[in-house]
């Protein structure tokens, strides 16, 4: 969650905000441009770093950077992210931001050390915002693999987030989340800029609970994101289908045809980031967390509950990057099978 920027004439920041609200990935070399030189003169100004390090991160796994690009991209936000934060200690965005970047690429390239930076930089922040950063931490805690120890902590860390947003603790003993529609705290409701909160939180702690192997308490998570008003809404659910040629067909009908048609999914190894256009609604939100967790539970689910046979493939090392995927061994002979 990146802070608005006050209403004021035109500026990097103001537009990086700009831009990011419309999802318009095309702009972010030129306001990166602009945010350095900015930066270049006024290397204090905080909010300035911030910008310029989550601009970069959003460019980094958005687009069609090569994994060179990306370490460089995600390199430099670091230490934007870094130059805030001394400039700006008690800003929780800075921190959040600068934590869970440190956590996802020490885990990304083997460094136990810078994990365990990003996540000091989290716990002793927590206090700045805690509905906010516990939140964000227990993020970062639940992207490492199952058997790291930081993931042991990634389901106490959302429970403790969930305290710190005011829930009831018998709905967080019994798992069962109202779908909160006013809070005096943003990080904790959907009224905000950043749209469909509740539902962001109740699908990553169910990812977090499945991936410990507790797939009761995931499934229930998951039905609590069930609670939005338009789960069930075509495209991504089956009712209010009026246009097209679905508008003419029934549910069984769909169902049988998709299951019968012969289909491979290509899914990038590391497009986790919820960033470069992602789409935040209630209705994909309740798919998962990532495009990649979106992926995989649609093909599970089109497998094993509709009986399908379909493929996936996860293509190692690409990120959101669709030059990447296509041009992977792997892929040309999906797309060119040999007769």
């Amino acid at each position: 969650m990146v802070p608005a920027v006050e209403h004021q004439p035109a500026s990097p920041m103001s537009d990086a905000y700009a831009a990011l609200v419309a999802a318009n990935y095309e702009a972010l070399p030129d306001l990166i441009a602009r945010l350095d030189e900015a930066a270049g003169e006024d290397p204090g100004d905080a909010r300035i770093a911030l910008y310029a390090g989550t601009m970069r991160l959003w460019f980094a796994t958005g687009g069609t950077r090569t994994l060179g690009q990306q370490f460089n991209d995600v390199t430099r936000a670091i230490k934007e992210l870094e130059r805030g934060h001394v400039a700006a200690p008690k800003d929780p965005h800075l921190a959040a931001f600068l934590g869970v970047a440190q956590v996802y690429f020490g885990n990304t390239t083997g460094d136990e050390d810078r994990m365990q930076k990003g996540r000091q930089i989290l716990e002793e922040s927590a206090p700045l915002y805690p509905s906010y950063i516990l939140g964000v931490l227990a993020q970062a805690l639940g992207m490492v693999p199952r058997q790291h120890p930081f993931f042991a902590d990634a389901a106490d860390t959302m429970r403790a987030s969930l305290v710190a947003c005011g829930f009831d603790a018998r709905e967080i003993e019994s798992l069962k989340i109202t779908y909160m529609k006013k809070s005096a705290q943003g990080a904790c409701w959907n009224g905000g800029i950043v749209a469909h909160v509740v539902e962001g939180i109740s699908l990553i702690s169910g990812d977090i609970f499945v991936k410990q192997g507790d797939v009761e308490s995931g499934r229930l998570m998951y039905e609590n994101a069930k609670k939005s008003p338009t789960y069930d809404r075509w495209p991504f659910g089956l009712t209010q289908r009026t246009s097209g040629y679905t508008a003419g067909m029934s549910d069984d009908q769909l169902k049988k045809q998709l299951v019968a048609r012969p289909t491979t999914y290509l899914l990038s190894q590391v497009d986790t980031l919820p960033l470069g256009g992602f789409d935040s609604s209630c209705n994909a939100m309740a798919q998962g967390a990532t495009r990649r967790a979106r992926g995989e539970a649609y093909v599970k689910f089109v497998n094993e509950t509709l009986g399908a046979k379909h493929r996936v493939l996860i293509i190692p090392e690409c990120g959101h990057n669709d030059r990447c995927v296509y041009t992977t061994d792997e892929v040309l002979s999906v797309i060119f099978p040999r007769k």
